[in-house]
């Protein structure tokens, strides 16, 4: 595989760690990560939220990995969509030419 990979995460180490491994099996040249941060309401969130982080660190092939990591909850939406401009706007911005 020769696409970035974006893979966004939150609290759900289990299925963070499937999708982690069909990524392994990929092996792209370059991981861009985006995680939401813990809610304060919910106690398990700061566990769950560190476990999925932590797979990332389990990258152990040719890899370049960039980390978003959001330190408060912003909430799917805003989270999703900042991680996303994240991802695509220095794209979208070497794509800009002049005539």
């Amino acid at each position: 595989m020769k696409t970035p990979v974006a893979f966004i995460i939150f609290n759900r180490p289990e299925t963070t760690k499937k999708v982690f491994e069909a990524i392994r099996q990929a092996k792209p040249p370059k991981l861009l990560v985006v995680a939401d941060g813990s809610r304060p309401d919910q106690p398990d969130d700061v566990k769950d939220c560190a476990a999925a982080r932590a797979l990332i660190e389990q990258v152990d092939w040719d890899c370049e990995v960039l980390k978003n990591y959001s330190d408060v909850n912003l909430g799917c939406g805003r989270r999703v969509a900042s991680g996303l401009d994240w991802v695509f706007i220095p794209i979208l911005q070497s794509l800009t030419t002049e005539v």
